[in-house]
């Protein structure tokens, strides 16, 4: 299981800090939703046409925007619950010229209540499976 301790120990985001990798800055901007209790995706994209290389990434919380209709709702019994809030809750990176991402936008102000730290285990990106 995870350490409990580990989570305090995640600083809050901040412009300007750098990461190696995508995957770096996604495992921090996670275990930052861990500590504060909240779960995270991944959002917008931007990648270069020619190389694909990942020049711009926003993570949000997983209860930002609205869902979009369906026109398949009118055939369904059972509507499911709506779950997002529009929190504009976000971290976003972008690929500098000496290949670290950074962070270039940040807001940690949430819209809606978040999950108790008995239950951040269970929320959707910090499930994790051995």
């Amino acid at each position: 299981m995870d350490d409990p301790d580990m989570d305090e120990k995640v600083p809050n985001p901040e412009i300007g800090m750098e990461f190696k990798t995508k995957k770096d800055a996604y495992d921090f901007y996670n275990s930052f939703g861990r500590k504060v209790s909240f779960s995270i995706r991944k959002h917008s994209v931007k990648k270069d046409k020619k190389t694909g290389v990942l020049k711009m990434r926003d993570f949000v919380c997983s209860k930002e925007g609205k869902r979009s209709f369906d026109k398949r709702d009118v055939n369904v019994k059972h509507h499911r619950d709506e779950t997002r809030t529009g929190c504009e809750a976000h971290m976003k990176i972008r690929l500098g010229v000496d290949g670290k991402y950074r962070v270039t936008d940040i807001k940690i102000d949430h819209n809606h209540i978040l999950a108790s730290p008995e239950e951040a285990h269970l929320l959707r990106s910090q499930r994790k499976f051995t």
